[in-house]
């Protein structure tokens, strides 16, 4: 029974349980404050970033064929192809299923998909129909390791502005911490 308590109790874990309690503190000021409707969407990604795994695969391909031209054994030259297609579908594959590419992605792409997506999910969930306008989304996407909020004319109207932005950024804060 440790060794799960051991592997549930990680620092990621921590953090992540952290920032759904910032999440919740904030989310219910808003709503007390307000009187908006407050939706939370939490995705893994907000964008496929397909190219981005596609050209670390392209250069995975490349210094293996690279590799295999300057190694000092011969090389039979109808595996050279195999070689190296197969080397970009496991670049390719393993850029798009870890980190990795979000590390490869500039933060100017990853903010603009964000807050794409943000304004995307705010009509998607429905999220404009409350009443008064005063409706407030909270995005968080966990491979970019950022939060847009995306909120009604109404709440905007309602909040004062200085109070807004110390919400926005005591989100953004927990969110990378």
């Amino acid at each position: 029974m440790d060794r799960w308590r051991a592997l549930f109790n990680t620092p990621g874990r921590r953090r992540q349980a952290a920032f759904h309690q910032a999440l919740t503190e904030c989310s219910e000021s808003v709503q007390h404050a307000t009187g908006a409707t407050v939706a939370v969407v939490q995705r893994g990604s907000s964008g496929n970033y397909l190219d981005v795994a596609f050209l670390f695969g392209a250069f995975v391909a490349w210094v293996g064929l690279l590799m295999i031209l300057f190694a000092p054994h011969p090389v039979h030259p109808y595996l050279v192809p195999v070689d190296v297609i197969l080397l970009f579908v496991v670049g390719s594959w393993l850029c798009g299923r870890t980190r990795l590419r979000g590390w490869l992605t500039p933060w100017r792409r990853q903010r603009r998909q964000v807050k794409t997506a943000a304004h995307a999910a705010f009509f998607e969930e429905g999220v404009y129909h409350a009443p008064n306008d005063c409706g407030v989304l909270v995005y968080w996407s966990r491979l970019e390791r950022r939060v847009e909020v995306v909120a009604g004319t109404g709440v905007l109207a309602a909040v004062p502005l200085k109070e807004y932005h110390a919400l926005l950024h005591a989100l953004r804060r927990a969110a990378l911490h």
